[in-house]
């Protein structure tokens, strides 16, 4: 077991940029529109985005657990078109409740729960879709032949990659500039709406 938390750490350690860059489109006008620029919020904005992300890769690791190697054949390519669809929505959420906040609707939206919630949310719906570290996290968890052993190297490639992202705090602090929070909230509607196309394709 221990080999494959060291095998699992390094391959995070060496994917980690990747999986930032990846992660960007969500993560960075996500915290570059923060409604506060205190270091404490977007600490703890980034927090709840990353235990979303973990939890994420948690529910792989037990799927993982279970199917081996075969997980893409038993998800199957709807299966990432929806959560791409997902991830789309929870961005227009947020950018229609920002960039429109005198619309009724908008006041309605932002009533509606907590944004910590939905940034979890966000997370976690990163934390699931596909991109090449991922893939190859896949098929060492499967290696590991049990369960338990796919969660912890899941668990383990998340704290390999998880190093990388406390940068991501400095666009929060950017998001005292207003021209930085409306870039961001424009940003946010762009992404969110080719999250929503990219997951249509699948489905055309």
């Amino acid at each position: 077991m221990h080999k494959y938390i060291i095998e699992s750490l390094l391959l995070g350690l060496s994917v980690g940029p990747i999986c930032l860059a990846y992660c960007s489109p969500v993560v960075v006008p996500l915290m570059s529109s923060s409604d506060d620029s205190k270091f404490s919020f977007n600490s703890f904005k980034l927090l709840s985005f990353l235990a979303g992300r973990l939890l994420g890769y948690f529910l792989v690791g037990v799927t993982v657990g279970i199917v081996g190697t075969n997980f893409n054949m038993y998800i199957g390519k709807n299966i990432y078109a929806i959560i791409s669809i997902l991830t789309g929505l929870t961005l227009l959420y947020f950018s229609i409740q920002k960039n429109f906040p005198e619309l009724k609707i908008c006041r309605i939206i932002k009533n509606y729960g907590a944004q910590s919630t939905y940034t979890i949310l966000l997370g976690f719906l990163t934390g699931l879709n596909l991109c090449p570290p991922f893939l190859a996290a896949i098929v060492g968890a499967a290696g590991t032949g049990s369960i338990l052993g796919s969660i912890i190297y899941f668990i383990s490639f998340f704290a390999g990659t998880v190093v990388f992202f406390p940068v991501m705090i400095f666009f929060g602090l950017l998001s005292r500039f207003e021209s930085v929070k409306s870039i961001a909230n424009i940003c946010m509607l762009i992404s969110g709406i080719w999250f929503l196309f990219k997951g249509a394709l699948a489905f055309i």
